[in-house]
């Protein structure tokens, strides 16, 4: 049974297939202000992959009930040791990769945005866990459809489309970023 002063949940998905390689793995939290560079790529490219990259994002969230109230953190970060390129000199290619991340934090704060409008949510855990899969689900289904509809990125005019859609819902959603 669920002691409520002590639930805690913490979910984590890691949106890849993992890189069969053990390594330390670091966490890069999303900001607006810090862009990916090739050099945040530290696994090895698997040249048997049709991709010419991998970016690992995860959303990492913790909660817990206070005196009946929901505390929770949300946090979008990209896993350095489970991405890869196989080219590091494409700065087309990497904006695609940071606009992965970037789909990856608009979901973060949709699901900060949904969590603190639920009703008593310390007494009704399951809805924390249906709100959670729900958007964890549209965030893998956005993922691919945004590999799907630039190519992976080979498409130029698709992908200034995905940048503008990508901004215009971090804008949107500001009021629900990770407080630093």
């Amino acid at each position: 049974m669920f002691s409520l002063t002590h639930l805690t949940f913490i979910f984590s998905w890691i949106f890849m297939f993992l890189n069969p390689v053990t390594m330390i793995t670091e966490e890069i939290s999303w900001k607006a202000s810090r862009k990916l560079t090739w050099d945040d790529f530290k696994a090895k490219a698997d040249d048997k992959d049709p991709l010419h990259a991998m970016t690992a994002t995860n959303i990492d969230m913790k909660a817990k009930c206070e005196k009946g109230e929901l505390k929770v953190k949300v946090e979008s970060v990209f896993v350095t040791g489970e991405s890869w390129s196989k080219n590091k000199k494409s700065d087309r290619l990497l904006f695609h990769e940071q606009l992965h991340f970037d789909i990856t934090e608009i979901y973060a704060r949709r699901l900060r945005k949904e969590l603190l409008a639920l009703k008593d949510p310390c007494s009704n855990p399951e809805e924390i866990n249906k709100v959670t899969n729900r958007l964890f689900e549209e965030w893998k289904n956005q993922e691919d459809l945004y590999d799907k509809e630039t190519d992976h990125g080979l498409k130029p005019d698709q992908m200034k489309v995905w940048a503008d859609k990508i901004t215009d819902e971090l804008t949107s959603l500001e009021a629900y970023k990770e407080k630093d």
